[in-house]
């Protein structure tokens, strides 16, 4: 009797210390989300940085910033309207420089009418704390976008920590912005561009000829920087005849890169020219 009494102990003993140790869970929607972080060694929690500060609204959303950490940001959405929004489409800066963060839960694609949910946009981030936020994106309903967003260095709070950002070989600048050549692999060619206007802009190769590459035409993507903000351009190379792209060395690149406002309103178009030699 007095073994299974030491080893019903032991083992209450140590489920107690399991349950102890498991990081605190915060509710959202009908899942639930673990609310402990670490910092980019793994050794430490990050402190989280309580925002709690309304950073867009019009008649359609409100957008609340809750709190940052190294791993998320956490909004809070308020859906105004009687429709469902189908989607929210958003690009996120923190103190001048954009961030590649995704919402993972696909519910979060649909806010139902007159909703309010929380929404965890998810990236390495770096420091919690922060001073600054520019946003942008779409409010979609009914499958057409019914609203832009543009929020250029709304007030925080908190102290600077400028992300790192990669920008190489500077090869165009204006008043209006500043482009950095970074790396062209295979199929893909990046750009970091520094948007110095008030507000977003949509960068990019528009026109299906308007890149060449060591001599060939090919075509490909654009992206929206935010206002304030050094942000990567990333572009999938497509051949104008359609072959596979497969390009293993730049020896040369030109191409007009066209800026453009949210609704799509011409700001200027930059002629691009590299050599490696």
């Amino acid at each position: 009797m007095s073994k299974k009494i030491l080893v019903i102990t032991i083992c209450i003993g140590i489920i107690m210390v399991m349950c102890g140790c498991q990081p605190k869970d915060r509710k959202k929607g009908n899942a639930v989300y673990s609310t402990q972080t670490e910092n980019n060694s793994g050794s430490e929690a990050v402190e989280p940085f309580d925002v709690n500060k309304t950073v867009y609204e019009d008649n359609l959303v409100v957008l609340n910033c809750k709190e940052i950490t190294d791993r998320y940001i956490l909004f809070e959405v308020v859906n105004k309207t009687d429709y469902e929004i189908e989607w929210l489409n958003l690009q996120i800066s923190l103190d001048g420089v954009q961030l590649p963060l995704y919402s993972y839960d696909s519910s979060d694609q649909n806010i139902t009418a007159q909703e309010t949910r929380e929404i965890e946009m998810d990236g390495d981030i770096g420091q919690a704390e922060h001073n600054r936020i520019s946003l942008s994106g779409n409010i979609f309903i009914d499958g057409t976008s019914k609203g832009e967003i543009d929020v250029c260095d709304l007030d925080l709070g908190g102290k600077e920590n400028v992300p790192e950002i990669e920008a190489q070989k500077q090869i165009y600048d204006d008043e209006l912005v500043t482009i950095y050549y970074n790396d062209l692999a295979i199929d893909n060619i990046e750009f970091c561009v520094d948007n110095k206007m008030d507000y977003a802009i949509t960068v990019g190769f528009w026109a299906t000829d308007s890149l060449n590459i060591n001599g060939q035409q090919y075509s490909s993507s654009v992206v929206t920087i935010n206002a304030h903000s050094k942000g990567i351009y990333s572009g999938y190379l497509n051949s104008i005849d359609g072959s596979d792209v497969q390009i293993m060395q730049v020896d040369s690149f030109q191409g007009v890169f066209g800026i453009k406002d949210q609704k799509n309103n011409d700001i200027e178009d930059i002629n691009l020219n590299f050599s490696e030699n």
